[in-house]
């Protein structure tokens, strides 16, 4: 009875082991198609990715100074194609980006004439042959002798100023050859106008007067002329330096 439950039990082990190698050589056969169907999938996918990159367009680059160098190479073709608009063109944009006010104030600097001076005007203040040194002229000298007609008198400077302009052509060495016609200040210009009978002397004495120490001028409008009748003559203005405390 021993011996026949041994055997009984020996066969049952011999069964179980027969059914267990079974079963792992079958998973194990399962397994080796499994990994070799995926493969044969990856390698029919591989040709139609390699299609796909094959026919891939490849990524276009541009490069920004080629076309802003193109567009500047068309804006100088245009311009030596039709150079007055290209002209034109740029004088409205320098004009465009203007203050207004500079552009308000060239354009009345464009439009102002040069200040002039009519005979009615000078008619009882300057006489012949003088007035036409001032009717010939226009501009600075002009405002000048306006700015002179128009000052008040400061007559403790202008007493002293018209005497030493006197005493400095009378004590001259060339002196004898100018005819004072008049010499007038008032508080910070001087008029002197007068003959000079020699023609070339009275520019001497002003350039002497000049470098006086009494002699506080820095602007000057001076005219010579000629007439048939009263010969060589010649006009000043000069005006006083401003701020500059007065002769003592």
């Amino acid at each position: 009875m021993k011996v026949l439950l041994s055997l009984c039990w020996i066969m049952s082990l011999i069964v179980s082991f027969w059914l267990g190698f079974s079963y792992s050589e079958t998973s194990a056969s399962a397994k080796t198609g499994s990994d070799l169907n995926n493969s044969e999938s990856e390698s029919a996918n591989l040709p139609q990715t390699r299609s796909l990159s094959a026919h891939t367009k490849p990524t276009e680059t541009y490069d920004i100074r080629s076309e802003e160098k193109s567009a500047e190479q068309s804006r100088q073709y245009n311009k030596l194609d039709n150079p007055a608009e290209s002209d034109t063109v740029k004088a409205e944009n320098t004009a465009a980006k203007r203050p207004p006010e500079i552009i308000k104030r060239q354009t009345d600097t464009e439009i102002q004439k040069p200040t002039k001076v009519s005979a009615a005007e000078l008619d009882g203040k300057v006489p012949a042959p003088f007035d036409q040194v001032l009717l010939n002229s226009k501009g600075s000298f002009i405002e000048q002798f306006k700015r002179f007609d128009e000052e008040p008198v400061n007559y403790e400077w202008s007493v002293l100023m018209q005497q030493r302009i006197r005493d400095y052509v009378a004590m001259h060495e060339f002196g004898g050859h100018i005819e004072l016609e008049s010499v007038s200040c008032k508080a910070s210009l001087c008029e002197i106008r007068g003959f000079d009978h020699h023609g070339k002397v009275w520019s001497v004495i002003e350039a002497g007067m000049a470098v006086q120490d009494w002699w506080r001028f820095n602007s000057a409008h001076a005219a010579r002329n000629f007439s048939e009748e009263h010969g060589q003559y010649f006009y000043s203005l000069v005006e006083v330096v401003p701020n500059a405390a007065p002769p003592n």
